[in-house]
């Protein structure tokens, strides 16, 4: 009912100490802050819109 999985030896690998990183994409999130704050901002605009015009 068992099933023996055999586990062998870990590689360790080589360290490359002479090279620099390699890039991985992270960049500026700028432009996903500046439309979440679109968003925001237009969500307060309408709430406002439609509360202005409820009370009236």
């Amino acid at each position: 009912m068992f099933i023996d999985i055999t586990v062998g030896d870990v590689p360790l690998g080589t360290i490359d100490t002479g090279s620099t990183l390699p890039k991985t994409g992270e960049e500026s999130h700028l432009n996903v802050r500046l439309a979440g704050l679109f968003v925001i901002l237009l969500g307060v605009f309408l709430l406002r819109k439609r509360l202005f015009r409820s009370s009236k």
